[in-house]
């Protein structure tokens, strides 16, 4: 009798991290030859058959590949060799892990918003110095002479950076936002002041 008849519905751990390797590498893109080339850049001795193997159930692996092949394909350890995939305790640590993904992505489009910002505003001081000049033209793809309000300065008045601004300003400011940050593992309060910023 097979671990999982035995263990009814819900397959052995190993199952489920064979299973799930396969599944997180598919869904990253990678092929098994690009998991095996992670892994040997971690220090192990991988190869494409390595990493059939592992998916096929047919070779165990240590703590510390498992560990590393999770860094591989983006996810916690625990969540490979989860055995009860709807289980409360599993969703909740989904969530945990897709919403500390997600407040990572917000926090480097934050940095990437103040960056634009500052750029914005030395391209704009560019511009008005270049429109004192009564030479300020530029010749669009056909060769006509545009002038450079009617070109560049559009770029310059984006709004979508200050719409960012207001919505993170507003986010950041909602205790319940505060309260989701810290159950996934980011703290405002750890933040300095120039981060709560763009």
């Amino acid at each position: 009798m097979s671990e999982t008849s035995a263990r009814g519905a819900f397959p052995s751990a190993d199952e489920a991290f064979a299973a799930a390797i396969r599944a997180k590498r598919e869904a990253k893109g990678l092929t098994q030859e690009d998991l095996a080339k992670h892994m040997t850049m971690r220090g192990f001795d991988f190869h494409q058959q390595t990493i059939y193997k592992i998916e096929k159930g047919s070779r165990k692996v240590t703590v510390g590949e498992a560990v590393s092949l999770a860094e591989a394909v983006g996810v916690p350890v625990e969540t490979l060799a989860d055995q009860f995939p709807g289980s409360p305790e599993s969703l909740a640590n989904e969530v945990r892990h897709t919403g500390r993904d997600y407040a990572e992505a917000l926090f480097d489009t934050v940095e990437q918003m103040r960056t634009l910002k500052y750029q914005r505003l030395a391209y704009t001081e560019a511009l008005r110095l270049y429109s004192e000049q009564p030479t300020a033209w530029v010749d669009d793809a056909e060769g006509n002479k545009v002038p450079l309000d009617q070109i560049w300065a559009p770029l310059a008045l984006f709004a979508g950076i200050g719409d960012y601004s207001t919505a993170w300003n507003e986010l950041l400011s909602d205790y319940r936002v505060q309260i989701t940050l810290k159950a996934v593992g980011w703290d405002p309060e750890d933040m300095g002041d120039e981060e709560k910023r763009i």
